[in-house]
């Protein structure tokens, strides 16, 4: 059995992003194995990869695509996402992105893209993906092509800590890039303690969240930005309804859910359609809602657990 009382961490780069691993009662070679099957997944479904499985897929022309189980659980929930949130989350964004000019891995965009020809490019929707996981076959209609984006990462964040749950482990955090899952006991017992940070001046706590089960996520209007062909500055997040980056008051939107994918959905849902979007976030299962607006207040939407503490707190994950 591992040792309750130990604590050990791993971090390394994975998905364009930090991703970071603590266990307790667990061992470094365990959180190590936690990275290296991130990697993997990240093998399976960058679209940046021209052999991953989502690469194959987006290529395959309408015809069936044999995955992995992992590759087919995550189509299914990009498919749960977008009709959980009445459609704000749009897998099928790809050539939009690609039109902006995030058609390369993260940075070295500048220059680059068009949002009157990313306006112009169609997004067909998910409502005819099909996916079967019993036979490991997805389908994408003639045209479609998928992006996981950020839910990619947390979902990578469930698949694994769900997976270190089964070792016997304590307690564990996950993380990719800020979108996390926890369960079991902390480092220094109570909740595992994750910091927010103000998008405007990163490193900068704005709020803490105390969590001992479920994921989180963050996503932020400034995080990824670049400047267009026109000098303009464009960001990764569409609106679906007009295909230009999203232009709304709010900055950053931190959502806490059961999974941490249905948190990253979550918060495309409210800084795309706004706070009020209150069905959809029902359905994504939200708890907690942070937001930041452009002015930099910081508004405490949904709190059912009293889990949100804001305040410049030190934060340890």
């Amino acid at each position: 059995m591992p040792d309750a009382a130990a604590t050990v961490s791993a971090s390394d780069r994975v998905m364009g992003t930090r991703a970071e691993v603590i266990l307790v009662g667990g061992s470094r070679t365990l959180a190590d194995a936690a990275l290296d099957r991130l990697h993997e997944l990240e093998r399976r479904w960058s679209r940046f990869l021209p052999d991953s499985e989502i690469s194959r897929c987006n290529r395959s022309g309408g015809a069936p695509c044999i995955v992995s189980d992992d590759t087919a659980a995550l189509v299914e929930r990009l498919l749960l996402a977008s009709d959980m949130s009445d459609g704000h989350f749009d897998p099928t964004q790809l050539g939009r992105l690609q039109a902006l000019g995030y058609d390369r891995s993260w940075p070295g965009l500048d220059g680059r893209g068009s949002a009157e020809i990313a306006a112009a490019t169609a997004a067909p929707g998910a409502t005819d993906i099909r996916v079967d996981r019993e036979r490991r076959m997805v389908w994408l209609p003639t045209g479609t092509q998928i992006d996981p984006g950020g839910l990619g990462k947390g979902f990578a964040a469930d698949l694994v800590t769900g997976e270190l749950r089964d070792t016997g482990v304590a307690g564990a955090l996950v993380s990719v890039g800020g979108d996390l899952r926890v369960f079991g006991q902390p480092p220094s017992g109570g909740a595992w303690r994750v910091g927010i940070d103000d998008p405007q001046s990163p490193g900068r706590t704005i709020a803490e969240v105390h969590l001992t089960t479920g994921g989180l996520a963050t996503s932020s209007v400034l995080r990824r930005r670049w400047t267009l062909t026109d000098g303009t500055e464009a960001h990764h997040l569409i609106d679906p309804t007009t295909g230009r980056p999203a232009e709304r008051r709010s900055l950053a939107a931190t959502a806490v859910s059961t999974s941490a994918w249905r948190a990253e959905a979550a918060t495309k849902v409210a800084l795309i359609a706004g706070v009020s979007a209150e069905r959809a976030l029902d359905d994504l299962e939200v708890r907690a809602l942070v937001v930041v607006d452009r002015d930099g207040a910081t508004s405490v939407v949904r709190d059912e657990r009293h889990e949100v503490h804001v305040a410049p707190v030190a934060v340890m994950a």
